[in-house]
């Protein structure tokens, strides 16, 4: 089974929009408005880009999940099949962003090479298009695009402290308790409903009728990544716990 035009397209399109923002509007955008941005060394320069890039594809995948969770009352843990327009065309638009950020993440290789996010790239590339290519588990699918809520947050964090913002700093302070909030919600919470949900799915006997590379990318794709966030997410809180040390006064060389 090969995947329609209509997620072959959105996936070239994607690709490119999100190719264009990377290389030609981040860094014109963030001389103009970020005046530390042209003090900094090219790889950070380029870290930059490719996160602004990310903020854009994160916050329209964020939003269309949460939509498809809101409108569509079929994607349920016990629907096993079920042909979700708004899931698939949110699984290409998320695979077109990995195919350019894969690509930009070898060519740049000396500047922002990665082992962690080049397994995660390619995990996250096998496991939507099983979701993709067959019309199975549509709930599942949903639940692991919707993490990408937290991302504009977490880029923003990454951002702040390569500019130095102050920890004492109110905006600081805002972004880094919002995504330590988001976070626990969109992908540690979620990771208790997704396995709920699991439980659910494993009792009804179409499951095992599914293809087998459906079922390992729903069932190995989802330990994978809830394990990445648990990872991340410590390292989240870690830093939370430093900013309100901080601001109480009692971490003072961490300012």
């Amino acid at each position: 089974m090969v995947l329609q035009t209509i997620y072959v397209i959105t996936v070239t399109v994607t690709a490119l929009t999100l190719g264009i923002i990377c290389l030609l509007v981040a860094p014109r955008l963030l001389r103009r408005f970020v005046p530390k941005y042209a003090e900094l060394p090219i790889g950070t320069r380029l870290e930059f880009d490719t996160r602004v890039m990310s903020v854009c594809h994160s916050t329209v995948v964020g939003l269309l999940s949460i939509c498809t969770a809101l409108v569509d009352d079929s994607i349920q843990p016990h629907v096993i099949r079920y042909d979700s327009f708004l899931v698939k065309l949110t699984c290409a638009i998320v695979l077109g962003y990995m195919c350019i950020d894969t690509l930009l993440l070898c060519v740049f290789w000396r500047y922002k090479g990665s082992l962690l996010f080049l397994f995660h790239h390619i995990v996250t590339t096998w496991v939507l298009l099983t979701f993709l290519v067959y019309n199975n588990l549509p709930y599942f699918a949903n639940s692991l695009l919707i993490m990408e809520v937290a991302n504009p947050f977490m880029h923003l964090r990454w951002m702040m402290g390569r500019l130095r913002t102050s920890k004492t700093s109110l905006k600081y302070a805002i972004n880094q308790s919002t995504v330590t909030v988001v976070f626990l919600l969109f992908r540690l919470v979620n990771a208790v409903l997704y396995w709920k949900g699991t439980y659910i799915a494993l009792q009804n006997d179409e499951y095992y009728g599914i293809e087998l590379t459906t079922i390992f990318g729903h069932l190995l794709g989802g330990i994978i990544f809830h394990l990445m966030n648990i990872y991340w997410f410590w390292k989240i809180w870690i830093g939370t716990v430093k900013m309100v040390k901080i601001l109480m006064g009692v971490d003072k060389k961490s300012i």
